[in-house]
């Protein structure tokens, strides 16, 4: 299980690339460093998937902390239980897709994804509980 938020924490530390990378095209490769390198007073624009990769990096910052903390209570309540590798699994996946689908602008599936992340969430709490096996 802690195998699968490791991945996640990863996907969570590396989801503002895009915007940075994003800043960077638009706006030329120096000026795009050079703003990065500041205290950023005069942000440069960004394309409509910089604004959407922006989104989607708050909202990693929003949503994984909460998870990670109930995935490590499982992982310290239920060593090596399958339920919890498996709730993992779909919480990995389902940020995954999340993630990649604000980046190309895909509400709908976006929305699914986010909630199947929420629905993950809930379940490893639960398992915490001890109200799921």
């Amino acid at each position: 299980m802690l195998i699968y938020l490791t991945y996640t924490a990863l996907l969570a530390g590396l989801a503002f690339m895009p915007q940075v990378l994003d800043r960077v095209f638009t706006a030329g490769l120096f000026k795009g460093l050079a703003n990065e390198m500041s205290n950023r007073e005069h942000p440069l624009a960004a394309s409509a998937f910089g604004e959407r990769a922006g989104r989607a990096a708050a909202n990693w910052a929003q949503f994984f902390p909460p998870f990670a903390v109930l995935a490590l209570i499982a992982a310290t309540l239920h060593p090596g239980a399958a339920t919890a590798a498996t709730i993992a699994l779909v919480f990995f996946v389902a940020r995954l897709a999340f993630t990649v689908l604000y980046w190309l602008g895909v509400p709908v599936l976006r929305t699914a994804a986010f909630y199947t992340g929420v629905g993950a969430t809930v379940a490893m709490g639960l398992l915490d509980l001890g109200l799921i096996a």
